[in-house]
């Protein structure tokens, strides 16, 4: 167990970390909860999109006769 296998997901992380730590460094705190608040609401919004229920969908519903 001499040799280890480099975790790219980690450095990935690691790389984004160091991106939004330089790009953050110059805001006041106001700032980054707007940023933060502005991507929450983006991610909420994205979710509730994947996970509709499915009886919104017409196709999903039954026909209605005499129509």
């Amino acid at each position: 167990m001499g040799a280890t296998t480099p975790i790219r997901a980690i450095e990935m992380v690691r790389a984004i970390r160091d991106r939004l730590a330089q790009e953050w460094a110059d805001k006041s705190p106001a700032e980054l909860v707007r940023l933060l608040n502005v991507a929450g609401a983006q991610a909420r919004d994205d979710a509730a999109r994947r996970h509709r229920d499915s009886t919104s969908n017409p196709r999903m519903e039954p026909t209605r006769s005499g129509q």
